[in-house]
């Protein structure tokens, strides 16, 4: 799959696909992610050499957190989100994360369906954390 670890020229294609879901993170926020170093995580998966989506997360000592992951509507549906999720764990265990964290939307089963495949569980529920009045299911991975 074509994923590779993002750089600061992708901050632009990042935050277009951020924009297009009516995210609040901006170019400006993307770039503070970046540009942060070894507690950051960020790949991006290209097509045609165009970035169709990404992945941000955190590594911090020995615990990781998905704080995005997006793949382009027109790009899903090929494998590129398990891709991501796979690069971002890989990169969590060559840093020494034992165990990774995310919230998902508990409407979202295509995201639940992906995560549940790669071995992440349900470990909580946040009420209403998203806009939309939504819960979020609180997952865990052992890495």
């Amino acid at each position: 799959m074509p994923v590779r670890p993002a750089t600061l020229a992708d901050a632009d294609a990042i935050a277009r696909l951020e924009a297009g879901e009516g995210s609040a993170w901006g170019r400006a926020a993307i770039e503070l992610m970046l540009e942060r170093g070894d507690d950051t995580v960020c790949c991006v998966a290209c097509v045609d050499d165009v970035v169709v989506g990404y992945v941000l997360a955190t590594a911090i000592v020995d615990e990781g957190e998905i704080l995005m992951v997006r793949v382009a509507p027109e790009a899903q549906r090929r494998g590129l989100g398990r891709a991501l999720m796979d690069a971002a764990t890989a990169t969590w265990r060559a840093r020494g994360v034992t165990t990774g964290w995310l919230e998902v939307h508990v409407d979202n089963a295509a995201a639940r369906a992906l995560y549940g495949r790669l071995g992440w569980t349900e470990h909580g529920r946040r009420s209403a954390y998203y806009a939309d009045g939504g819960d979020a299911l609180i997952l865990r991975l052992d890495c």
